[in-house]
């Protein structure tokens, strides 16, 4: 009888057993089922998102190539950045020498009035001695009396500079207009612009007692009297 008893509570121990482990299996099934579903639909989010291995490599590439790219054009335009400002530096170099060059001519130009006056007043004098004036010295007085060894002559400069040396002829008339002499005379004097000057001639016929017209006469001949002609020929 204790035999059986022992062994009926064996059996039912078994079952017992085998009944908890059949439904722990059955209870456990429904959540691995979920979670494997569960796995599957966050690989099925990462399909549809596009968030795989390759997709990301490929994002993370491009991401390089446009950093490079952006590199490249920063370069471009640091590259651009200089070349403007060496243009900008060129540019005011060539202002400098310019203002330079400029700077020179007009230093050039203040020494210039002098020498432009210079060569102004000795072209003008070129220019006068070309276009010969024959009335730039026209006689003022003469005076010579009948027993003077000289004669004096004064002269008036018409011109517009001084006038230092001249070549003339006097010719000696009668009171008819007949030629009597002439003389020529060669005077290195310097007469101002509008102004007269007097000097010494060799006396024309002092041995016979000639006097210029306007002058003293001798009383023992007073027909001796003789008119002048004066004829300028150059100035300086």
């Amino acid at each position: 009888m204790t035999r059986k008893v022992i062994f009926a509570l064996i059996f039912l121990a078994i079952g017992f057993a085998i009944g908890f482990w059949t439904g722990a299996n059955n209870a456990l099934a429904p959540l691995v089922t979920v979670e494997k579903v569960q796995d599957d639909d966050s690989d099925s989010d990462q399909d549809d998102y596009g968030f795989d291995e390759n997709q990301t490599n490929s994002l993370a590439v491009t991401s390089k190539s446009a950093k490079t790219t952006v590199k490249n054009n920063n370069k471009t335009t640091k590259a651009e950045t200089k070349s403007v400002a060496s243009d900008k530096k060129t540019e005011k170099i060539v202002k400098t020498n310019t203002t330079s060059i400029e700077s020179h001519k007009l230093t050039d130009e203040k020494h210039k009035p002098e020498t432009n006056l210079k060569k102004s007043e000795s072209e003008q004098k070129d220019t006068e001695i070309r276009t010969f004036d024959p009335n730039a010295l026209t006689v003022v007085s003469f005076i010579q009396d009948w027993l003077d060894y000289e004669a004096t002559l004064s002269l008036k400069n018409n011109t517009d500079r001084t006038i230092s040396s001249f070549k003339a002829t006097i010719i000696y008339k009668d009171m008819q207009g007949n030629i009597l002499d002439y003389q020529e005379i060669n005077q290195y004097i310097s007469i101002a612009p509008q102004m007269a000057k007097s000097f010494k001639i060799k006396a024309y016929g002092h041995d016979n007692s000639y006097a210029y017209y306007k002058s003293k006469k001798s009383s023992s001949n007073p027909e001796r009297v003789f008119t002048i002609e004066f004829k300028l020929n150059s100035y300086e």
